[in-house]
């Protein structure tokens, strides 16, 4: 733009002079007009050159910038679990109601405002308490809100939960059926089960379904097939697998509801050979039981699933306390960091890293973990 501009200048003096010379009975005459407008193109010209100028240097310093910033070495994702938008607090206590809303919405947009993140998750059960074409349009309030890429599975209070004279019932298999058909349309979700690939990771989406419709957090054998097959599809690739219910036996009997059937993923045998016949599964991440990350269980050698899969479990969205947990997948490790949105601060004595070996299967943290975790199950 200045060499352009020098130049431009350059050839306006020069048509001045000629003019000048070429006119000189006239110039004697007229002199002091001539000598006007030549300082006056020169003052332009100039003028036009050094307003230019920043601008020129804002873009090679921004061109330097671009060229010398590392890329990053990592890639992250958020998990949002249990969301229960608007809120689960009745109506009936109005202002708690509206802070536990509020306190959503001001989680989505820190999520947003986080510059590094690369997906969002939301694992189950984003719906308040049914699945209803009303309660689904709600939900999308939350969801829509979170402006970063996003994906979204079913939990349990999307697929077999109505609202019948007002009240909250569990549905039988035809119900539930239309309940999914209903959160697929919602969410625009063309399969209720997929995957994705994040770097070297391959991520896994499953969904609650009828299935036995025993369960209230099933997976079909339908889904459950296709899970087998894609594991043996990608048997060197390191897999993290996301489900709305927690693995058997990966947190400790804090309460009577914890580890039953009807509140852990199923079903139980035929899932447990599946994972189990899959080295590569590193991580599974699950929401639910809405286990706060200050209970013990929440980060805990407890989480490990027969000592080699690692549940991650995520808090509800509809506490009094919000956190969330962030997924760092570097090429070598993942870095699990949970975050309180309440007080604006990392949870430092919770952040947990998993390593992987050259073949792609994660490393358990410390010799002797699986003794521990036993004792600690025993225990409780």
């Amino acid at each position: 733009m200045l060499t352009r501009a020098y130049s431009n200048l350059a050839s306006l003096i020069s048509l001045i002079l000629v003019a000048l010379k070429g006119s000189a009975p006239f110039m004697k005459k007229n002199f002091f007009t001539y000598l006007f407008l030549l300082t006056t193109s020169l003052i332009l010209v100039s003028g036009c050159c050094a307003a230019k100028a920043p601008d020129t240097a804002k873009a090679a310093a921004a061109s330097s910038i671009s060229a010398t910033a590392p890329a990053r070495s990592y890639q992250r994702l958020v998990v949002i679990s249990d969301a229960h938008y608007p809120s689960k607090t009745p109506v009936s206590e109005p202002e708690k109601r509206q802070s536990r809303i509020d306190n959503k919405l001001k989680t989505a947009a820190t999520i947003s405002s986080w510059k590094d993140v690369d997906l969002v998750v939301f694992t189950g059960d984003i719906v308040e308490m049914v699945g209803d074409t009303k309660t689904l349009e709600q939900a999308k309030g939350l969801f829509n809100k979170v402006n970063k890429p996003k994906t979204i599975i079913a939990g349990n209070h999307e697929v077999i939960y109505n609202l019948v004279n007002g009240k909250k019932v569990r549905v039988n298999v035809a119900e539930r059926e239309k309940n999914i058909k209903r959160f697929q349309e919602a969410f625009q979700l063309p399969n209720l089960y997929y995957t994705k690939e994040m770097g070297r990771y391959l991520l896994i989406f499953l969904s609650c379904e009828p299935g036995s419709g025993k369960f209230s957090t099933e997976i079909s054998d339908q889904q459950l097939n296709w899970l087998k097959t894609t594991l043996k599809d990608h048997p060197e690739q390191p897999t993290l697998i996301f489900f709305h219910a927690p693995l058997k036996d990966t947190l400790f009997k804090y309460n009577e509801s914890i580890n039953m059937p009807y509140e852990i993923a199923q079903p139980v045998k035929k899932l447990e050979k599946v994972l189990l016949a899959n080295p590569q599964i590193a991580l599974w991440i699950s929401g639910h039981i809405h286990t706060p990350a200050n209970n013990p269980s929440f980060a805990n050698l407890v989480n490990y699933y027969h000592h080699k899969i690692l549940d991650i479990h995520n808090p509800s969205l509809d506490g009094s306390t919000i956190w969330t947990n962030s997924l760092y997948l570097y090429p070598n490790k993942i870095v699990i960091k949970t975050f309180n949105h309440t007080t604006g601060q990392w949870m430092e004595n919770l952040t947990r890293t998993v390593n992987f070996k050259a073949d792609g299967t994660a490393v358990v943290p410390y010799e002797g973990a699986s003794a521990e975790a036993d004792s600690a199950k025993k225990a409780a």
